[in-house]
């Protein structure tokens, strides 16, 4: 089970700053109307995105602890068992931490257009 936290934080990480860093682009991209905006906005998305990881880091942390506690039998997937639970595991943590980073970007880069009209 620790090695799959230790995926599902890694690779959730990952995705999220990717999944992040397109959002919060495509919305600069749309919402701006010069580039002190732009780069305004990337700037907020970065700080809440980065602000937003370490609470995510610890529910992820204790969603897998509950998972693993009192539900590891939902979670056998079809055709491997109990052999699919670490794995599970690890999808649905990157899944929280995508989800949670990825709004914390998407709020921020909102707070940073709105702060940064004229």
């Amino acid at each position: 089970m620790i090695f799959a936290i230790t995926i599902g934080f890694f690779c959730g990480a990952f995705v999220a700053f990717h999944v992040s860093r397109w959002l919060v682009g495509y919305m600069s991209r749309r919402m701006a109307r010069d580039d002190h905006q732009r780069r305004f906005m990337r700037s907020v998305a970065i700080i809440f995105g980065a602000i937003s990881l370490a609470p995510t880091i610890f529910f992820t942390v204790m969603a897998g602890a509950v998972i693993n506690r009192s539900g590891a039998a939902d979670l056998e997937l079809p055709g491997f068992g109990a052999a699919g639970i670490p794995v599970a595991l690890a999808l649905a943590l990157v899944a929280m931490i995508t989800v949670i980073v990825a709004t914390a970007a998407v709020a921020g880069a909102a707070f940073g257009y709105l702060a940064a009209r004229k």
